[in-house]
């Protein structure tokens, strides 16, 4: 049976993401390219179940767009960031929610995290 879309199971889930989001800081001091790029795909997971949240009619292929440009307009801010987001970044909510420093590699990351949430909510439907 699919399930049905809802605002409170994307919050549930976006709050296990963070959980498992936040369980890999540690493991940079043990594999930092692993946890770095975990953290990444987990980063855009969360976009995406963030996005479902606020535009729960929005088509699952919509939300994989708008969340995967989400994340890397996200990263290309780190290019040329303006003051007020260079001083957020500084602060430890800020360095979690919108990164410190540019990578192209990330910008895979995002699109792998996006696209899992997408195949996963595409499974569940069926």
């Amino acid at each position: 049976m699919p399930l049905a879309r809802s605002r409170l199971h994307y919050a549930a889930a976006a709050l296990v993401v963070i959980a498992l989001g936040l369980a890999t800081r540690p493991l940079k001091h043990v594999a930092e390219t692993v946890s770095s790029a975990l953290g990444d795909a987990l980063y855009g997971v969360l976009l995406y179940l963030l996005f479902a949240i606020v535009f729960p009619r929005l088509r699952p292929v919509w939300l994989f767009i708008v969340a995967t440009l989400a994340a890397w307009a996200v990263e290309a801010s780190q290019l040329a960031p303006p003051l007020w987001l260079d001083a957020f970044r500084h602060t430890a909510l800020g360095g979690l929610s919108v990164g410190g420093t540019f990578s192209v590699g990330d910008l895979g990351c995002y699109l792998a995290g996006t696209a899992a949430a997408f195949w996963l909510e595409r499974r569940a439907r069926q």
